[in-house]
């Protein structure tokens, strides 16, 4: 009753015990583009969730974009396991195949998680074209997979598998498409991209055809804000290029574009953006009227490469450093593949920060030894000190509906942990 409230009058809401109650048919829908169509709810990855309002014309103009750069055409095949409150879920695999006349293969959450073959099941006897997820569902496909005989499936039909929602991580991709190569995935399937619930959905896609790519940069100069190649330095995997009518830029904290390779915020405008924060106005919004993201990267050849959120970044020496960096430095055997949390504490003692991992194990692992690991792992990797580790059994770590880490939970469930209030 209270988002009802809120809205323009004459505004259809339906609720389910409502729709259940409902006939056929129902009030015609308005017409305006620029009326609202939905509210997403935010991740809350990093803040409170937020209702983002969605206009008629910035959903369809997502749809749109989208089309062009999967290159959708009449006779493809979406099929999706994810759940329908999940931006990826209802826009990718719902939205964009009624506004496009494509054909739908739905599935459920639970079953990919029972059995995540299953998704590659329905790829292959369905001649599936596209499909999505996060980053943690390629990981785990990988993982559930490893120990047997892969069945005989043709993979042959999947032409563009969006990765997002997560920071992109390159060894997954490679070991994706090694692991499947056999069962006919193209090297080009797998396609990163870059994107939030302000924008619909997508920003930036990986170039249809092309395969995944990556940077490898020198550490220390990514730390400064500036970008210096180096092959034997960090990865960073590129988001691909920004969709039809999308401008990004990158800014300094005074809002001033920054040349290309200099790390800043991404700021983007778009058609498909949000009208606004419900109750919130255009919160989010420059004043000329670009999208602050809250995201750290940089272009580079006409790519966006991201490298952390602004309000994650851990300062350690007078350097940032992106948590997912350290993170996946920290997965080595015995660590739950993406359940890792890094952060920063602050310590008066030396006015900088420490670095905190909580870190989920599987079971039956030696704590003292992994623990060992696990910092040698992070010192080889990133050259930096883990100050405070501590290791936590499975479902321990903060996480949103969509399965995002919850990384600004974290210093409150360390403290919890440690027995200490939170500073």
């Amino acid at each position: 009753p209270e988002v009802a409230a809120g809205l323009e009058p004459g505004l259809l809401v339906l609720t389910p015990i409502g729709l259940e109650a409902s006939s056929p048919g129902g009030a015609a829908l308005p017409t305006d583009p620029g009326a609202p169509a939905i509210l997403q709810i935010t991740s809350g990855s990093t803040a409170t969730p937020k209702a983002v309002t969605l206009s008629h014309g910035a959903l369809l103009a997502n749809c749109r974009q989208i089309q062009v750069a999967a290159r959708i055409e009449p006779g493809d095949v979406m099929v999706s396991w994810l759940p329908l409150f999940h931006d990826m879920g209802f826009l990718a695999a719902v939205s964009s195949p009624v506004a496009l006349g494509l054909e739908l293969v739905l599935s459920s959450p639970r079953v990919f998680l029972r059995d995540p073959l299953s998704w590659l099941r329905a790829i292959s006897e369905l001649r599936g074209t596209h499909c999505g997820a996060p980053s943690f569902a390629y990981r785990y496909l990988l993982e559930r997979s490893a120990q047997r005989a892969l069945p005989a499936l043709d993979l042959s039909s999947w032409k563009v598998g969006c990765v997002g929602a997560e920071p992109i991580h390159g060894p997954t991709l490679r070991a994706c498409n090694a692991r499947f190569a056999p069962l006919g995935l193209a090297p080009s399937t797998l396609t990163p991209s870059y994107g939030m619930a302000e924008a619909t959905l997508a920003l930036t896609m990986k170039p249809y055809a092309a395969e995944a790519t990556s940077l490898y940069v020198e550490r220390g100069a990514l730390a400064r804000g500036e970008l210096a190649l180096d092959p034997a330095g960090v990865e960073l995997p590129s988001s691909g290029e920004p969709l039809a009518q999308v401008e990004l830029s990158i800014r300094d904290p005074q809002g001033e574009a920054l040349p290309e390779g200099r790390v800043g915020e991404v700021w983007a405008r778009s058609p498909s953006l949000f009208s606004g924060y419900w109750g919130r106005g255009r919160e989010g919004f420059s004043s000329t009227r670009h999208l602050r993201t809250g995201d750290l990267g940089f272009l580079y050849q006409g790519e966006l490469y991201v490298t952390g959120r602004s309000k994650e970044t851990i300062i350690l020496r007078g350097e940032n450093h992106a948590p997912a960096e350290i993170e996946w430095a920290a997965e080595v055997a015995g660590v739950r593949p993406g359940r890792v949390v890094a952060f920063g504490r602050a310590n008066p003692a030396t006015a900088t920060e420490d670095l905190v991992l909580l870190v989920e194990v599987e079971r039956g692992t030696d704590h003292d030894a992994l623990g060992v690991a696990i910092r040698r792992a992070v010192f080889e990797r990133t050259e930096l000190v883990v100050n405070d580790l501590e290791l936590v059994p499975r479902g321990t770590l903060p996480v949103t509906t969509s399965g995002k880490l919850r990384r600004t939970a974290a210093p409150e469930l360390f403290a919890k942990l440690r027995g200490r209030a939170t500073p």
